[in-house]
């Protein structure tokens, strides 16, 4: 944009400048070597007003010269004369031009060419002036040279009609110019019917009288008529419109001087011009000066208004802004008194300090240091007197402390004094600023570690390669990274552009994918679309060398959003690409070690159990298919029994806490029969998929069915199946212990078989052996699930219950295994009876009191079962076929003998 503008003012000078020119030198009387007009100096003014930079300057400098050539070759001029014309009017433009680029530069920013006040206008007229000297002097020598010799005199007064002459034309001809240029004048007449008609009346006389006086009049004094009308119209109506009014005099004028009409005539031609453009002149600069500086008093007026009304319709809403604000304000007098606070100044401060007081101590409580160095700020050097000493502060830091804010706060402190306004009891005074900044502080000191921690960690990534470049494609910085993975050091890189690093293959298929322009800016295409983009890319090292890199693209961005250039992350997978290649052939042969293995192998969802993957071996331990597999949870697979215990090891997994178990557990078989295997399970995590649970169980059902076997060869009796004596006493132990801790009543009767011997004797061991299966059978169903009945041995047997409540009920149920026993038993040998002696013992959980250790139950059981045994002797003993209850060393028969 700024390139066609150049190219529109340079295009639309060319032409004016030469239009300019041709009618300049129609102007020069073949008498004359100076030409009577010459708009080319205000053409050429504006024309470098409007260019920025040497370089603009310079290509209106060219087309300048190339427009005198032009105009000269139309006019029969010499080209060694419009090359020297063409330098000396340079020379003016770019001096004029430098004086009012120096006048229109405030805080090193140049400013537009404008015309609002006196100093513009003297300025540029000056300018002018003194831009047309060298032009005056070199002038005259020139033509000496080129074998026209001027006299001292006469070179005196051409330079000086050269000098008038050009300030003549920028006066007339660049004033209006400036004027309609000036966008942000804020002339804007009221239109009425008086004024429509006073402003056709007045042109239309004042046109009148132009002609008559600048192309009839014989008299010179009748010219200053004009001049008294063009002044009335600078007074009276815009400045442009007076402006124009003074283009449109002067032309009369010279078109007088060159009729040989006008008051100008008969002194001469050349004489006659340059009294008539100092006639100009003088009009310009009088008429102009009057029209802006009655524009500048009009609108300082406007302004005074503008600021009064402003003033008076603010006060209340400042007087609100003041209230409301967010930072803290105090209002102080000339005499350091403190007049208003607003809200967050009286939340921050209960007593605000009052420099009028003593400065040997501090005031209220509040004290300030330095919130960088710590160090304490004495009273003279705080915001506050500096303020009472007529010292604007601004922007102090300060940690501030009160008896409220021990911990200090830091606040951003500014003081601006107030100006004098009569006796408002503000003027003369000053206004305390402060700001509570400590998040603020606290955020910078963050940052400016952030800051040091990236650029250690952009130098220390030495593993990842970071480039950055401009729009342009030129790289602008470089870290080690890159250095080690490119070969290039970091000064090679900075100013290349990043193609050198890639393929041209690669950048050319990248840019037919992508259907943009082949070249290195394919890197930024996805960037500038999508924010970033990453990509595997190939790399060419300084040596030659290839590296596969995975590239991270993305936009560097102005505050404003605006995209400054872009940033490379790059990596070298190299090792990465190995290792995936070593990982893909371990799957591989993991795939196929977990499909062949001889033990059931499962993968499990962890976080539902659900069943992802089986082997061969796991459809033959279950007995189902793998796609009936697939649609089941590990859950279905278990025994009730393991449940509980198997969901509670899921949450570990699940939480973390564990990652492999080890446990037997028993599993249903599609046919409903149970399976015992050994659980090996382990919490598999990967970055790149979910976790989940790897379970080999190993199959040893037959082992655990020999295992149980054994136990129960060991704890039962082979003869009835019944308990032996071993179970009888672990079970009586556990019965005791439950009845120490949680007062469970337990009883025992002992039983021992009367008249078994003549079973013996009668039908042989055979016999014997039916009958004691019979007794046994008959014993189980005396009792209660729970309950255990055994043989300890012989004819001896032993019932223990647990929670009877009493020792009748006890006694109840021995009276009922008695009368089962004595049933008559038929065996293949024929019929036999026995009858059956019993002793009972039961206790309380208070009987068992004081027994704390495992040896003390041990005992406790001991004796509990001899209880037992002393009171089945007593029955055998007063009669047999009968119930003999034990109590704390006495016995009692609950019924008579049956024998």
């Amino acid at each position: 944009m700024r390139t066609r503008r150049d190219l529109g003012v340079l295009v639309v000078g060319f032409v004016v400048y030469l239009l300019a020119a041709l009618l300049g030198r129609w102007s020069r009387p073949e008498d004359s070597l100076l030409a009577l007009v010459w708009p080319s100096a205000a053409v050429g003014t504006i024309w470098f007003g409007l260019v920025r930079g040497a370089r603009g300057r310079l290509a209106a400098s060219v087309a300048i010269l190339v427009a005198t050539l032009l105009a000269g070759r139309w006019t029969g001029g010499l080209p060694a004369s419009a090359v020297a014309s063409t330098a000396m009017g340079v020379l003016q433009f770019v001096v004029t031009a430098r004086l009012l680029d120096r006048h229109l530069t405030r805080g090193g920013t140049r400013l537009p060419w404008r015309l609002r006040t006196l100093h513009d206008l003297w300025w540029l007229l000056g300018a002018t002036a003194l831009g047309s000297l060298p032009m005056a002097v070199l002038q005259p020598l020139w033509w000496s040279l080129l074998g026209n010799p001027v006299a001292l005199g006469e070179g005196l007064q051409l330079g000086s009609l050269l000098v008038v002459r050009n300030v003549t034309a920028v006066a007339t001809l660049v004033v209006p110019v400036l004027l309609l240029l000036d966008r942000r004048r804020s002339e804007k007449p009221v239109s009425t019917h008086a004024g429509a008609l006073e402003t056709v009346l007045g042109h239309a006389v004042g046109l009148a009288l132009a002609v008559v006086v600048l192309l009839g009049a014989i008299h010179l004094p009748l010219g200053w008529l004009v001049m008294l009308y063009v002044f009335w119209v600078a007074q009276r109506r815009p400045t442009l419109e007076a402006s124009a009014l003074v283009l449109v005099t002067s032309v009369i004028a010279v078109i007088g001087v060159l009729l040989d009409l006008g008051p100008f005539v008969g002194r001469g031609r050349l004489e006659g011009m340059l009294i008539a453009q100092a006639f100009l002149v003088v009009l310009t600069v009088v008429s102009l000066a009057t029209a802006v500086h009655r524009d500048r008093q009009a609108a300082l007026l406007r302004a005074v208004q503008r600021a009064r009304n402003t003033a008076a319709s603010q006060r209340g809403m400042l007087e609100a802004v003041f209230a409301a604000s967010n930072v803290g304000l105090v209002a102080y007098d000339r005499d350091g008194r403190a007049l208003r606070m607003n809200a967050v100044a009286e939340e921050l401060f209960s007593h605000f300090p009052n420099p009028a007081r003593s400065a040997d101590a501090h005031v209220d409580g509040v004290w300030a240091t330095d919130p960088t160095t710590d160090a304490p700020i004495p009273l003279g050097d705080l915001p506050l007197s500096r303020a009472r000493n007529g010292e604007t502060v601004t922007d102090m830091p300060l940690r501030v402390f009160t008896p409220g804010m021990p911990q200090g706060r830091v606040m951003n402190v500014s003081t601006y004094l107030l100006p004098e306004y009569g006796d408002d009891e503000w003027g003369g005074g000053f206004v305390l600023n402060f700001a509570d900044v400590t998040a603020a502080h606290d955020a910078g000191r963050e940052l400016a570690r952030a800051h040091a921690l990236l650029s250690g960690l952009f130098d220390a990534a030495t593993e990842q390669s970071i480039i950055a470049w401009d729009l342009d494609l030129r790289i602008t910085t470089a870290n080690a990274g890159a250095e080690r993975l490119t070969g290039y050091s970091r000064a090679e890189l900075i100013g290349r552009s990043p193609g050198i690093l890639h393929e041209s293959e690669e950048l050319t298929d990248r840019a037919r994918e992508l259907g943009v322009e082949v070249g290195p800016a394919v890197l930024c295409a996805i960037p500038l679309q999508q924010g970033s983009e990453t990509r595997t890319w190939t790399v060419r090292r300084r040596d030659g060398a290839t590296r596969p890199v995975r590239l991270t693209v993305t936009p560097i961005l102005s505050t404003h959003g605006e995209t400054t250039g872009f940033i490379g992350i790059g990596s070298d997978i190299s090792a990465e690409l190995r290792a995936r290649a070593v990982l893909t052939e371990s799957e591989q042969i993991f795939r196929l070690g977990f499909l062949t293995a001889p033990v059931a192998m499962f993968m499990l969802d962890v976080r539902t159990a659900r069943i992802r993957r089986v082997n061969a071996a796991a459809s033959v331990f279950t007995g189902r298919s793998e796609d009936e597999l697939l649609t089941l949870r590990g859950f279905d697979l278990l025994h009730e029994d393991e449940l509980a215990e198997s969901h509670g090891a899921l949450e570990q997994f699940q939480d973390g806490s564990l990652h492999e178990t080890r446990f037997e557990r028993r599993f249903v078989h599609a046919d409903g029969t149970s399976r015992w295997a050994v659980l090996s399970t382990s919490l598999v995590e990967s970055p790149d998929a979910d976790p989940y649970l790897m379970c080999h169980l190993q199959d040893v059902t037959d082992r655990k069915l020999a295992e149980q076997e054994i136990v129960r060869q060991a704890q039962r009796d082979a003869l009835t199946d019944l308990a032996n004596r071993t179970l009888f006493h672990q079970r009586l132990r556990e019965a005791l212990s439950a009845a120490r801790g949680e007062g469970i009543p337990v009883g025992v009767a002992f039983v021992d078989l009367d008249g078994f011997k003549a079973v013996n004797d009668t039908g042989g061991h055979r016999a014997g052996d039916a009958v004691l299966r019979h007794v046994a059978d008959r014993l189980r169903r005396c009792v209660r699930d729970g309950d255990t009945v055994a043989r300890l041995g012989g004819d001896e047997f032993a019932l223990l219950c647990t929670s009877v409540d009493s020792v009748a009920t006890l006694a109840a149920i021995a009276e009922r295994a008695l009368d089962l026993v004595e049933q008559p038993i038929v065996t293949e040998r024929g019929v036999f009876g026995v009858g059956a002696s019993i002793g009972v013992r039961w206790c309380g959980g208070a009987d068992l009191d004081g027994l704390d250790r495992d040896d003390d139950l041990e005992r406790a059981a001991e004796a509990f079962l001899h209880d037992a045994d002393e009171a089945m002797y007593t029955a055998k003993h007063t009669g047999k076929g009968q119930v003999v209850r034990h109590a704390g060393g006495s016995w009692r028969v609950t019924g008579e003998s049956r024998t």
